[in-house]
């Protein structure tokens, strides 16, 4: 996932009401009252398994803030947490900071090449160094060690707001990979599924899982948690269990064919969603994971996978 701060309005990081404006390195003296409201992303789905992706309004943007957040394309870690309810408000937000981080500027790599490509291995793991517990998403999950590190996520951040996201981990596969001080990392992200998604019950799985994986991929623009253009190809979408509860999968993997040009050290990435049915009147757990080729622990996936607990 990408990690970067883009200019625009967000809710005032001093705690004053409205909207401060961010020119991209730092918070202005200009404000503005926040009366617009968050619009979640997820559009109402007709059926199906595979729901089409969501687009995001297009409005005029009055400002500009950044967003120095936490989560953005495959992994996260911010410089500073600061709001990013404002996007929706003002209609640009077109992903999240799904695992992002902003990063200080940092070396440029070389393109892809036969000896600095994607050097993941689909067995190897990471040491596990713990346990994330996610109280409000009901589960708990191996908190990995090596080159992750917790991420927490601020209440006001539309990873929180908007996509449910309570607690995470990333790892960063590149630094400035944008040659704009942003990171690309891989990233593990949980919380309760956002209540815009419709669900009454396990028979909704996989239509809500599809859903809110569509969303998280498609999301366009300067504001998508993954780059674009990039190619989706469906690797799994299925029914699982786990630890006794009803869950559903959707693995996808994403294909950026600018990869070598833009001079990224990765290629492709693999983002998984479950979803896990967690009772009567309980919403469900969301587990997000992207995984860039160049991260060298593939096996991270269905190790973190496999550690899951239902609280």
């Amino acid at each position: 996932m990408s990690g970067q701060t883009p200019a625009g309005w967000y809710a005032d990081p001093y705690g004053m009401p409205g909207l401060r404006y961010w020119d991209g390195s730092q918070w202005t003296e200009a404000t503005r009252p926040a009366d617009d409201a968050p619009s979640p992303p997820f559009a109402p789905y007709q059926g199906g398994t595979t729901p089409p992706p969501w687009t995001a309004p297009v409005k005029e943007q009055r400002g500009n803030t950044a967003l120095v957040a936490v989560l953005a394309g495959g992994g996260v870690v911010a410089v500073v947490l600061i709001v990013l309810v404002a996007l929706f408000a003002t209609g640009v937000l077109g992903g999240d900071d799904s695992g992002t981080t902003a990063a200080g500027p940092g070396r440029t790599a070389p393109a892809p090449s036969a000896t600095t490509g994607p050097s993941s291995s689909p067995s190897a793991t990471s040491p596990v160094a713990g346990t994330i517990t996610d109280r409000e998403a009901g589960i708990s999950y191996a908190r990995l060690g090596g080159k992750w590190q917790a991420d927490p996520i601020s209440k006001e951040s539309f990873v929180y707001q908007i996509y449910g996201m309570r607690q995470g981990q990333s790892a960063v596969v590149q630094e400035n990979y944008d040659k704009q001080g942003g990171a690309y990392v891989a990233s593990v992200y949980s919380g309760p599924l956002p209540k815009e998604v419709p669900y009454e019950g396990a028979d909704d799985l996989a239509t809500a899982a599809n859903m809110f994986a569509r969303t998280i991929v498609s999301t366009p623009g300067q504001y998508a948690s993954y780059p674009s253009p990039h190619g989706t190809q469906e690797l799994e979408a299925a029914p699982r269990e786990i630890d006794g509860h009803d869950a559903y999968l959707v693995k996808l993997k994403l294909t950026f064919p600018q990869a070598q040009t833009q001079g990224w050290n990765f290629t492709s990435e693999t983002v998984v969603v479950i979803l896990i049915d967690r009772g009567e009147d309980e919403r469900p757990a969301v587990l997000w994971m992207s995984m860039p080729d160049s991260h060298p622990h593939g096996g991270d996936l269905d190790q973190v996978i496999g550690s899951v607990k239902v609280l």
